[in-house]
């Protein structure tokens, strides 16, 4: 469950995680691969338009090593704060304002965003 960010509105979000483990001479070792959605505006959109600017959604794939429970949480926290703005599932009209708003001051190229995501 998942709390809109004005509203508190709960709903539940599409996160997807894939576990998989492999069996080697060295033992079993688990990966994990956890799957956020995201969006994501253009700094040259915002740059050229008088009303707005290009975005778009995505999805972040994040795949390591499975150590303990809360790694999938951080992965999730991680993609999240490395885009323009996170997504909710269900949003009212007060949250739509705060989601455009965000994504517009924080604007990010996909590019930028995988860095940012890739490097924390």
């Amino acid at each position: 469950m998942k709390s809109a960010p004005v509203s508190g509105v709960r709903s539940l979000m599409d996160y997807q995680l894939t576990l998989r483990a492999e069996a080697g001479e060295s033992g079993v070792r688990v990966l994990q691969k956890v799957t956020v959605p995201v969006t994501s505006l253009c700094p040259c959109s915002k740059k050229i338009s008088d009303y707005g600017a290009h975005n778009q959604r995505g999805a972040h794939r994040d795949r390591r090593r499975a150590c303990r429970a809360d790694d999938v949480e951080e992965q999730v926290r991680i993609a999240e704060t490395a885009a323009s703005s996170e997504m909710w599932a269900l949003l009212k009209r007060p949250d739509e304002k705060y989601v455009t708003e965000r994504a517009y001051d924080n604007p990010k190229f996909v590019e930028e965003v995988v860095r940012t995501w890739r490097w924390r």
